[in-house]
């Protein structure tokens, strides 16, 4: 569930939260999230566009070991 504005673009279904140089995602361990700290905002922002925020969230490897949670 997105939890900022910019959040509705997201695509995963993993998604929770970002900010300037983080992305949250679900963790895969239950009651549990995994932070994403980049050490630029423009690494941040270029991953976030090309996975959260497109179809493409399928090929991230965070996706990938989430998918198999579920499995």
């Amino acid at each position: 569930m997105a939890t900022q504005y910019k959040g509705v673009n997201v695509k995963c279904p993993y998604y929770l939260a970002d900010s300037s140089q983080e992305i949250q995602c679900e963790g895969i361990f239950r009651n549990t999230v995994c932070k994403h700290r980049y050490k630029k905002a423009m690494d941040k922002a270029s991953f976030f566009e090309k996975y959260c925020c497109s179809y493409a969230w399928t090929s991230c490897r965070m996706a990938a070991l989430l998918n198999e949670k579920y499995k």
